[in-house]
């Protein structure tokens, strides 16, 4: 990592909605110390075919993929990571509200995020003071907000990891069901 940027992209890469476009173009309006690093493709197919993408874009040379890694793997290779990345656009009403694992678990992983607005992913992302919510309409102006921050100033992450535990939100759900 000596020198180099390195954000986190877990999951399927280029379904519909999921913000790779965005993410991409984001990257271009950074230094080339930044780079992508994405865990979750299926095989070396989708890989090829991912690299042939990025290599239509000129940024090959700036991302990585990987096939998917287990959570306790991808734990132990946190401090290598600056932010994970969490782009869930709002394309259909489900997306808009919705609340991505990855966000729990970059948080899991006391990793800084940059997610899309999204209204739950952002009021989570603002609360807790958890890294840099994303203008979805502008690549460039999020390259300037990740560009004028440091990731090392999220002190939430602690304390979103103790709110935001399985252990809690399973009691928050049990006591809904027992309301009603």
């Amino acid at each position: 990592k000596e020198g180099k940027e390195l954000l986190l992209y877990m999951g399927r890469n280029f379904i519909r909605g999921r913000g790779m476009d965005f993410t991409l173009e984001m990257l271009k309006y950074l230094p080339e110390h930044y780079f992508l690093i994405i865990f979750g493709c299926s095989n070396n197919k989708e890989i090829q075919m991912l690299q042939k993408i990025f290599k239509a874009k000129n940024i090959d040379h700036r991302i990585k993929t990987f096939k998917f890694a287990s959570l306790s793997d991808l734990y132990h290779l946190r401090s290598y990571f600056s932010y994970g990345l969490s782009m869930i656009e709002p394309i259909y009403f489900s997306y808009n509200y919705s609340l991505p694992n990855k966000l729990f678990e970059y948080i899991m992983m006391d990793l800084p995020v940059i997610a899309s607005d999204i209204p739950e992913q952002k009021k989570i992302v603002n609360a807790y003071n958890l890294g840099i919510v994303a203008e979805l309409e502008s690549p460039v102006i999020t390259a300037q907000k990740l560009l004028s921050m440091g990731s090392n100033q999220y002190h939430g992450l602690e304390d979103a990891r103790k709110a935001l535990s399985w252990e809690n939100e399973k009691q928050k759900l049990l006591n809904i069901y027992q309301d009603n």
